[in-house]
């Protein structure tokens, strides 16, 4: 600081001395987040602190930089099939700037709702869900114009023939996963193939096998996608426990299947 004294033109000067304080960078948490596929979720930093700002709570006082580029406290992004990784750095008004913390998103994906069918009566199919455990909704549409929101309904077919029954169900946290599978009724000859199944040694689902009322004669083939045999019975109750002749899981793929049947009254 300078002063100067005007009747006998002397400059005076005073120094001061200012220690500028060095504050570390901000501190904040992330949660990782999980949602339904396609889901709108937010992403947002939370417990922000810095000591080199007046009001910690004041998010004016920062600066926001997100992996997508964004430079807002919260964004909000859409749940892929796959989990995602995304970064947010956060600043002071001190320049001070924290290292990128992770939040992953995870996808909420519940089994397929995989159903079989047994008829108890002529042209009247019982279906079961193996996975009901999973679910808290169900909407069945039979195939014939007939739908059900039961857990596993009973429905009588008004006339033969063949029938995609398809089911979408919903799970505790709001996400939809689907199902669907061939009825096939005739007055004395029912066919049911189911078109997935998981055989993983859980005890549900475990094996592929068709469903057949009023038959004489039966034959199942699996062959893989290049045609090679895997599997052969002429038993209705044996199904293809998803392995090789030596013992060996195959991978999961899609695989092909024929089955022969007859009834001398059909």
């Amino acid at each position: 600081l300078e002063v100067e004294d005007l009747c006998n033109q002397q400059i005076y000067t005073f120094y001061y001395s200012m220690i500028m304080p060095i504050y570390p960078p901000p501190t904040f948490s992330v949660l990782d987040v999980s949602g339904c596929i396609g889901e709108k979720v937010e992403l947002e930093v939370q417990n922000l602190f810095a000591e080199g700002v007046i009001d910690s709570g004041d998010l004016s006082q920062y600066s926001f930089l997100w992996s997508t580029e964004e430079t807002t406290p919260t964004i909000t992004v859409e749940v892929q099939e796959s989990s995602e990784l995304y970064t947010v750095e956060v600043g002071d008004l001190c320049g001070n700037v924290s290292l990128p913390q992770s939040i992953i998103v995870y996808p909420i994906v519940p089994p397929d709702p995989v159903f079989v069918s047994e008829q108890v009566e002529e042209n009247t199919i019982e279906f079961t869900q193996s996975n009901a455990n999973d679910f808290v909704n169900f909407n069945w549409d039979f195939g014939d114009g007939s739908t059900s929101i039961e857990e596993n309904p009973i429905h009588t077919y008004s006339s033969d023939g063949d029938f995609y029954v398809y089911l979408e169900t919903t799970d505790m946290f709001g996400c939809k996963s689907s199902y669907n599978g061939l009825i096939n009724i005739f007055t004395s000859l029912m066919f049911y193939s189911p078109d997935v199944f998981s055989p993983n040694g859980d005890g549900v689902n475990d094996t592929f096998k068709v469903s057949i009322v009023g038959h004489d004669d039966f034959e199942l083939f699996v062959f893989d996608r290049w045609g090679k045999e895997l599997f052969h019975t002429l038993d209705p109750d044996e199904g293809w426990n998803g392995k090789y002749a030596n013992g060996k899981d195959v991978p999961q793929d899609v695989y092909m299947y024929k089955a022969i049947m007859s009834n001398q009254s059909v």
